[in-house]
């Protein structure tokens, strides 16, 4: 079986196994439970255990550092991250970041309160190392994604991996960031900005065999993703420490890092508890217990935020899916055989991060770009960018650069279409809610021009017509036709799918073509159902879900 697809399998199982966490609903919401923090005399609440520097790390100044450059080492203290609205949690003397599927929290290390920051872009089960610098949050997850949680905005930036091999695992490193690609080589950058900027970055003499990473100020630790122990080595000359055998430990390594001090580690486990551990002797010093339905994923440590450090700032570049909204998107020449046909379409494919056009004269295809989807049902699209909703999320895509961002929207989004030039979503799938806005700013400030909610259920993904919304009915595998702006029911129809509805989107000529997230792009009547074509598309692309069609 392909990896990725075991991969796919084993984290759908793991997710329907692990519901959601129980420990708050919004930003606010901070669940203390001081039971839930237990260790030996040396509790990780001493400021000992976190500020102490250890001896045996065997710091030796005679060796020289592996950067020729003198302006910048990969060791020491970073920028503490700035969170706000949980003082509870961050004002303690050790916090962490982690991951509670695709929602960051942050976790008290001295009486295990937790505080969720809110929604992001995240995918627990495939980013089991983070690291965070200043304002942001860094993982790498699966189709060669580099994502990026800004702390002030809430906005989720995902990004081709830009480096060579693919992003195994992140960690804070001083000021910048380590890294761990998949051939096995750490390479440390200065900076975020250099890593994004795609320059080389620095290597580092550590090849571990391993699937996690974590630096401490002059330490760097990495583990294979289960086990009982973890390699140590010396920064910043790569010195090897050797293997540190974790007192009792076995199974899962979920997250992983060196607590502020380098005299202690931290790893979550498969009892969803961050156990802490000498990192001189292996012997355990404490745990905190997460909540039983915690998704772990991820583990960065930080000292008592003060609120000192500098702000690194907000990115004011505008993204201009608002711009010509509705027009078709620009497309490279290799795409020219599927936009010079009379009516084409967008796909894309979760499983496989990519974007196809396919022509729908003759099903012709090409490769039109990247994307880790998400969730994606129907697309709203400019020449430059697309755009879809997705767990109370909008995502924008700029074709050009492969950045998709996902941002937070107040009044919740779950699909969203674009009818006679305005943005009509779905803001509250369950009670099948629709409102109107006109401009994706309105959408995420909740800002409608109207709201309606008609007597439907299971509407997963909505497509504007010319004289009509289509919106798919997944409980009875049907597509509703719905009267604008009443969006009352005026007719349905079967659609013989496979399983379940990707995207919907209509045609010139009012056809509607849908995405069935196994058989491909199927075109049918509107009004009947009948299946007018149909075109399967390459093998190595499937799990399909957004649509567009032009």
């Amino acid at each position: 079986m392909d990896a990725r697809l075991l991969a796919l399998f084993l984290s759908a199982w793991m997710l329907a196994a692990c519901p959601g966490p129980q420990l708050g609903e919004g930003d606010d919401d901070v669940a203390e439970d001081d039971d839930d923090v237990q260790g030996d005399d040396d509790d990780v609440t001493d400021d000992d255990d976190v500020t102490d520097d250890d001896d045996s790390l065997d710091d030796d100044d005679s060796t020289p550092p592996l950067d020729d450059d003198d302006s910048w080492e990969p060791v020491g203290p970073g920028v503490t991250p700035q969170v706000e609205g949980c003082e509870q949690v961050t004002s303690q003397s050790t916090w962490c970041f982690t991951l509670d599927g695709s929602d960051p929290w942050v976790v008290g290390l001295d009486t295990g309160a937790s505080c969720k920051l809110g929604p992001s872009a995240f995918y627990g089960f495939s980013t089991p190392a983070i690291a965070a610098q200043g304002d942001r949050v860094l993982g790498c997850s699966w189709y060669e994604t580099l994502t990026e949680l800004d702390l002030g905005s809430g906005i989720t930036t995902l990004r081709q991996w830009p480096g060579a091999g693919l992003c195994e695992a992140i960690a804070d490193l001083g000021t910048g960031v380590a890294v761990l690609d998949s051939t096995g080589t750490v390479r440390a950058w200065e900076s975020v900005e250099a890593l994004l900027e795609g320059s080389s970055g620095l290597v580092l003499s550590p090849e571990p065999y391993a699937s996690r990473l974590a630096a401490g100020d002059e330490v760097l630790v990495a583990s294979w993703h289960a086990g009982e122990s973890v390699e140590l080595w010396q920064l910043p000359d790569g010195q090897p420490l050797g293997e540190l055998f974790l007192e009792g430990f076995y199974g899962w390594i979920h997250g992983l890092d060196v607590l502020p001090g380098d005299t202690t580690l931290a790893v979550i486990d498969d009892d969803n508890h961050i156990r802490l551990y000498d990192l001189a002797t292996g012997d355990e010093t404490g745990f905190v217990a997460l909540a039983e339905t915690f998704r772990r994923g991820g583990l960065s440590c930080w000292p008592a935020l003060t609120g000192d450090d500098d702000d690194a700032g907000d990115d004011d570049d505008d993204d201009d899916l608002d711009t010509d909204l509705g027009e078709p998107p620009e497309l490279g020449a290799g795409c020219s055989m599927v936009t010079d046909q009379s009516s084409w379409c967008l796909v894309l494919s979760d499983y496989s991060a990519q974007i196809l056009g396919v022509g729908l004269d003759d099903g012709a295809t090409c490769y039109a770009g990247w994307s880790p989807g998400f969730g994606a049902g129907n697309l709203v699209s400019s020449p430059g960018h697309l755009g879809w909703c997705w767990n109370d999320l909008l995502f924008e895509l700029d074709l050009e650069a492969s950045i998709q961002t996902g941002t937070p929207v107040t009044g919740g989004c779950d699909a969203l279409t674009l009818y006679d030039g305005e943005l009509v979503s779905v803001v509250d799938a369950p009670s099948s809610t629709f409102a109107g806005f006109a401009s994706t700013d309105d959408l995420v400030a909740a800002n409608p021009s109207w709201v309606a909610t008609p007597a439907l259920s299971g509407v997963a993904s909505i497509a504007g017509g010319t004289d009509a919304l289509f919106a798919v009915d997944t409980l009875n595998n049907s597509i509703l036709e719905l009267e604008v702006p009443s969006l009352q029911e005026s007719t349905s129809w079967y659609f013989p799918t496979s399983t379940w509805f990707g995207g919907v989107a209509t045609l010139p000529g009012g056809n509607v073509a849908t995405v069935d997230e196994w058989m491909g792009l199927i075109v049918v009547e509107r009004g009947t159902g009948d299946v007018v074509a149909s075109w399967t598309l390459p093998e190595d692309s499937y799990y399909y879900s957004g649509l567009a069609c032009f």
